[in-house]
């Protein structure tokens, strides 16, 4: 099985700040999974900082995610885990990947 999770939040690269979070995440995960499971682990390029006010700027900082979404289908992934606070993305993944109505 093959699972790609997706964080909403920036790569420690580009925020250090979310390393910890990152961190975490790859420690944590795995261990809810079987050890034959192959997970990849992916964090955005960029953070909207006013992404939970504003439809448009979330828009722009959803688009990476929904990309991977399509990327992580096309690759073969058995799951998409979006790992974060709310639902945001939520609705627009399930309209383009396979499987769920437009």
């Amino acid at each position: 099985m093959k699972i790609w999770f997706q964080a909403f939040s920036p790569h420690p690269d580009v925020d250090p700040a979310w390393r910890y979070y990152d961190e975490a995440c790859e420690r944590y995960v795995p261990t809810l999974a079987r050890s034959d499971t192959q997970i990849t682990f992916a964090s955005t390029s960029a953070r909207a900082p006013k992404m939970v006010v504003s439809s448009y700027v979330r828009y722009l900082h959803l688009r990476e995610i929904i990309d991977n979404a399509m990327r992580a289908e096309a690759q073969g992934y058995d799951a998409f885990v979006l790992g974060g606070m709310g639902d945001l993305g939520y609705a627009e993944l399930r309209e383009v990947v396979d499987g769920h109505p437009v």
